[in-house]
């Protein structure tokens, strides 16, 4: 079973006086203070360089001394005056309950600060990014008035992918990038926890033709997408009847997705560069309209990842989920695998939305636990090596 989890919610808002940082709900109470943001357009600038590098395969060995020294400000600035002795007597709370604290990060009043890359937030006091401490995950939390609970599966979950390269838009090998995501998972698949099923067109038509035939909890995109600066929303590319492009804005899927009740999550996989960073990112905006409309939880792959990373990291992500973790431990579970794989900075660039307050997205009525190793190789039985001796 997960260890219990306090939430510490918190949220950045514009009034006339300027930015306040408020702790909306604590272990230990309430506060307020001042924010500014430490990190200048340039701060940013360098901060997705460093991604882009290390994505593109040329990483250096100062980028994590980089993006700890932008966590360390962003934590200064995030947790002013009063609101780092709540931070901290919550996590000492929480250690003597044995339990962790999970920290909601609630944007929606002050969408200027959404690019800043809060998923490096680093604690000096404990030495440690936030967002690779299974014991303080950090979520990107859009609150909503009515509750979102998590939906009772019976095994398997079942991942609806769309894999979209339309005709007028760069290849970017989506054959290849569908077969991974199937080496990524298939031992899911043959455990019966997780399947995955996909698109043969990827077309709006398709998948709502697909979302009424049968029941669905994951839709995964991969693919391009679009800024659109009058609605400040995000445009994915998915394909017309003869194969040509045709967008689909986050906030039309997201009413669309919305009204299919068993599905709980989205995940957005980028095949495209950005150099604006998250300034006006397509996949970060759509993630943000989507969970906005109602859909409990997104994941953004911002921009296009090696193919390993993105391996690596879904994997984690969807063996958790298929095990009935909270999605906010999951999506910390597959960053520190790509630590684990890479010890560069890549593993901060998957972003989570979410408004489940406890994060479970799924159950199974009695949350049956499956083990969520990886498969072991299979030790032959006595009988076996008998009767491959007989063979020989």
């Amino acid at each position: 079973m997960d260890s219990i989890h306090l939430n510490f919610d918190l949220a950045i808002e514009e009034t006339e006086d300027g930015y306040f940082t408020r702790v909306v709900d604590s272990p230990v109470g309430k506060g307020t203070a001042r924010f500014v943001s430490p990190l200048s357009p340039q701060d940013l600038d360098q901060a997705w360089a460093a991604l882009e590098a290390s994505a593109g395969g040329r990483p250096d060995l100062e980028y994590p001394g980089l993006m700890r020294s932008v966590g360390r400000r962003l934590f200064k600035a995030l947790f002013a005056g009063e609101l780092a002795h709540l931070l901290h007597a919550s996590m000492r709370m929480a250690y003597q309950a044995q339990a962790g604290l999970r920290l909601h990060l609630d944007l929606s009043q002050a969408p200027a600060f959404e690019p800043l890359p809060w998923e490096y937030l680093y604690d000096p006091e404990r030495n440690e990014f936030l967002s690779l401490s299974i014991h303080a995950p950090l979520t990107r939390h859009i609150d909503r008035m009515y509750r979102i609970d998590s939906y009772t599966v019976e095994p398997p979950l079942r991942v609806l992918v769309a894999v979209a390269e339309p005709t007028t838009y760069a290849r970017f090998g989506g054959e290849r990038k569908w077969l991974d995501l199937i080496d990524a998972i298939d031992y899911l698949a043959r455990d019966r926890r997780l399947l995955l099923e996909r698109l043969k067109k990827p077309t709006l038509f398709e998948l709502q033709r697909r979302l009424r035939r049968g029941e669905h909890h994951v839709f995964h995109f991969i693919g391009h997408a679009l800024f659109e600066p009058n609605s400040r929303d995000g445009l994915l590319v998915m394909e017309d009847e003869i194969g040509r492009g045709r967008t689909i804005s986050g906030q039309h899927l997201g009413t669309l997705l919305h009204d299919h009740y068993p599905l709980r999550l989205v995940t957005l996989q980028s095949c495209d560069d950005f150099a604006d960073g998250l300034y006006d990112n397509p996949f970060a905006l759509a993630a943000n309209q989507i969970v906005t409309r109602g859909v409990p939880a997104a994941i953004a792959l911002p921009m296009a990842m090696p193919g390993a990373s993105t391996t690596t990291f879904l994997q984690s992500v969807y063996a958790a989920l298929a095990n009935y973790r909270p999605v906010d431990l999951a999506v910390t579970e597959g960053r520190m695998a790509m630590q684990r794989r890479e010890e560069g900075v890549l593993w901060g660039a998957p972003l989570l939305y979410s408004r489940a307050p406890d994060e479970r997205l799924f159950d199974n009525g009695d949350l049956l636990q499956w083990s969520d190793t990886l498969p072991q190789p299979h030790e032959p039985s006595l009988w076996e090596r008998v009767m491959r001796m007989g063979r020989k």
